[in-house]
C-alpha cells in the first residue's frame, strides 16, 4: 500500500477536495499537475513534504467533501455541467465587463491591468468552443459508454474516446499556463492599495474564476477522463 507521500496529488484531491486549498495556499498545482506524487511536488515547491503531510492530514473534513469517483459518470457530468459549465458561462461575460471597466479608467498608468485583460480575453475565447466540445461530443460519448458498453462519437462507433480525450487534456494545459499567468500579474489576486472598488471586483472575480476553473480541470483530468478509460477497458475485456 502506498505512502502519503507516494500518492499522486491528483487523487489526494479526488478523495478530498478542500485539500485543493492547501495545495494553493502552498502554489502547487493539482489540476494539470496532479500526475505528480505529493513527494515530487513538496520537491519542485521547495516544501518539505513532512510539513506537507502535516497540513493534509490535519485539515479536518468537511460536509461539503465528496470524492467523485465513487459517482456514477452521469452523475459527474451533470455535477461538472452545473457547478462549472453554467458558471463559467454566467462569469466569463461579467468579468470581460469589469475587465474593460478598469481598462478604460486605469489602463494608461497602470499597464499591468491591459495585459490583465488581454490574458482572461484568450482564456474566454479558449474555454467556450471547450464547453461547446465537451457538451457535444465527450459528455454525451461518455454518458452513452456507461449506459450501453459501446463507444460511439456522435452518431458513429468508434475504437476508443482516447482523441477527445486528449484534446480536451491539451486544451486544459493552455488553460492552466493562462491561470498561471493570471495569478502572477496580479500578484496572487491582490489589488494594489490605489485599487478602486471596481478593480478590487475584477481581482476577486478572477480568483473566483482561477479557483472554479482548476477544480473543474481537475474533475474531468483526474476522474471523469480516467473513468472513461477503466469503462473503455472493461468492455474490451468482456
Amino acid at each position: 500500500m502506498s505512502t502519503i507521500q507516494e500518492r499522486t496529488i491528483g487523487d489526494l484531491v479526488a478523495e478530498r477536495p478542500s485539500r485543493s486549498r492547501i495545495f494553493e495556499a502552498f502554489g502547487i498545482d493539482y489540476c494539470c499537475g496532479g500526475k505528480r506524487t505529493l513527494l515530487q511536488a513538496s520537491g519542485t515547491a521547495g516544501i518539505a513534504v513532512e510539513q506537507l503531510v502535516r497540513e493534509l492530514e490535519s485539515q479536518p473534513a468537511i460536509a461539503q467533501d465528496r470524492d467523485w469517483r465513487e459517482a456514477a459518470v452521469a452523475e459527474l457530468i451533470d455535477h461538472i455541467l452545473v457547478e462549472h459549465h453554467d458558471w463559467l458561462r454566467a462569469n466569463l461575460p461579467r468579468i470581460s465587463v469589469l475587465a474593460e471597466k478598469v481598462v478604460r479608467v486605469h489602463g494608461g498608468h497602470a499597464p499591468v491591468v491591459v495585459r490583465i485583460a488581454d490574458v482572461h480575453s484568450a482564456l474566454r475565447q479558449e474555454m467556450e468552443p471547450h464547453l461547446e466540445k465537451e457538451e457535444r461530443m465527450l459528455f454525451p460519448a461518455a454518458r452513452h459508454l456507461e449506459a450501453t458498453g459501446e463507444v460511439l462519437l456522435g452518431c458513429h462507433a468508434v475504437d476508443s474516446l482516447e482523441g477527445p480525450i486528449g484534446v480536451m487534456e491539451h486544451e486544459h494545459v493552455a488553460v492552466g499556463a493562462m491561470l498561471d499567468e493570471l495569478g502572477s500579474l496580479t500578484d496572487g489576486f491582490r489589488p494594489p492599495e490605489e485599487a478602486c472598488n471596481t478593480w478590487r471586483a475584477f481581482y476577486d472575480a478572477l480568483a473566483e474564476l482561477d479557483r472554479n476553473t482548476r477544480a473543474h480541470v481537475h474533475l474531468e483530468n483526474e476522474v471523469l477522463h480516467p473513468r472513461i478509460r477503466r469503462l473503455e477497458a472493461a468492455g474490451r475485456a468482456s
